[in-house]
Parts: C-alpha cells; structure tokens; sequence
C-alpha cells in the first residue's frame, strides 16, 4: 500500500467520523428523563450496601416541590448495642462534570425512628408512666451516649452512601462526552428527574467537529492537487529493477 492510498484512507476515515460527529452535536442530544420508578430501581440494584460501619438496608425515593426526598433503612451497632433505624434526607441533585455523573446533595439528615434491642428511643410517645417510655429511659440511664452516637452513625452513613453513589452516569462513548460538554440544568418535572443540554453549549463541541473535517477536506485538496504525491516509492523501485 502506497502512502497515497494510505492517505486517502485516513482522509476517508476522519471525514465520516467528523461529519458525524458534528451532526449528532446538533442533533444528538436533548434530555434525559428519569422517572420516579427508574430512580427507585437504580437505588435498589445498590442494596444493602455497608458504608461507615452501618448497614444501608433500603432507600425509598419521592420526587417532590422540586427536591428528591430518601426514607432510608438502616441498621448498626453503637456501643455494642445492636439497632434498627430510619432516616429521612432531603436535597438537590448535583452534577459533577468531571465523573459526568449525577449525584444527590442531602442539604440534612433526619433519624425519624431508632430502635435498640427491640425498645424504640426515637419515633414514640417518650411517656415515662407507659412501659415503652420506661424502657427508653432505661437504656438512656445505662447508655447515656448510645442515642447521640447512632444518630451521628446514622447521618454520617447516609451522607458517605448518598456521595458515592451517583443517581444517574453519563455513559463514557462519543454520545457521553457531547452530553458532558453540554449539561444545561437538572430540574424535577412532574414528578420526574429532567436533566436538560443544551444546543448552545454545544457549540465548542460542534466547532471542535468541524475543525477536523476542514483538515480532511484540505488534505483532500492537497492529494487531488498532487496526483503523484507518495509514488515516489513505486517509481524508485521501477527504477531499481
């Protein structure tokens, strides 16, 4: 193979995945919408997950007056005492264009009920006359730190699961990096996560597209120009013989 056909190979090649390139910048992308189901199930795959020494054991997901609430399910030990606890987060998706991938920013973390050994210290009437109140008191006299030590477990567990496991990644091919260069916005819709991308911010990427096909187009010019360019080497080796 000559370095001409190599050429007109190569000048081939570029060009298409150019021009495709640049048509699918502009055309290629618009949103992606992920429904309150979709976000359910992706949670689900990721369960139970151990993250900070406590057990992520479920995470129901409610989009809601543009937020996305967890009720999540965990279970530990804290100073030794086995328990059983649920907490409530509520926050913002944040995208992190470096990993394109979507995450969720709990803005706190709530322990909406905590149970230790089967005596609920956090989610009940605290009565003390009523036998529950009684032992909740009990397990408070015996462990004073017990209640404050879970819920900092707890929070911090939530916080770490909720930081490492994206929402949604952006996939990491041709469609992925136009997507990445053009994240316009994450709203919640209707009950759905929207992330929208937007044509304008596209434009780099499209110019970018563009610049390699005028390169082909000029290399084409250049080896239609120079119709002898590289037979230099056949001609020699007529020669030679």
């Amino acid at each position: 193979m000559t370095r001409r056909s190599l050429a007109w190979i190569v000048a081939g090649v570029l060009g298409i995945v150019a021009l495709a390139g640049a048509l699918w910048g502009v055309f290629g992308v618009g949103r992606v919408v992920l429904s309150e189901a979709e976000l359910q199930a992706r949670a689900n795959r990721q369960l139970p997950r151990e993250v900070h020494g406590v057990t992520i054991e479920s995470v129901t997901v409610t989009l809601a007056q543009n937020q996305v609430a967890l009720r999540i399910a965990i279970h530990g030990n804290a100073l030794g005492q086995p328990y059983a606890a649920v907490a409530l987060a509520r926050g913002v998706p944040r995208y992190d264009a470096k990993d394109g991938a979507l995450f969720f920013d709990a803005e706190a973390v709530k322990v909406e009920s905590l149970v230790v050994r089967s005596t609920t210290l956090i989610g009940r009437d605290d009565n003390p006359s009523s036998r529950a109140g009684a032992l909740s008191q009990a397990i408070r006299d015996r462990f004073p730190r017990l209640e404050a030590t879970a819920q900092s477990a707890i929070e911090k567990g939530a916080q770490a699961f909720l930081a490492a496991r994206p929402v949604y990644r952006v996939k990491d091919d041709v469609k992925g990096i136009v997507i990445k260069a053009a994240l316009a916005g994450v709203a919640i819709e209707q009950d759905a996560l929207v992330i929208d991308f937007s044509v304008w911010r596209l434009t780099v990427t499209v110019i970018a597209w563009l610049l390699v096909l005028l390169l082909v187009v000029a290399a084409v010019i250049q080896l239609v120009r120079h119709p002898l360019w590289g037979l230099g080497q056949i001609a020699e080796s007529i020669s030679f013989d």
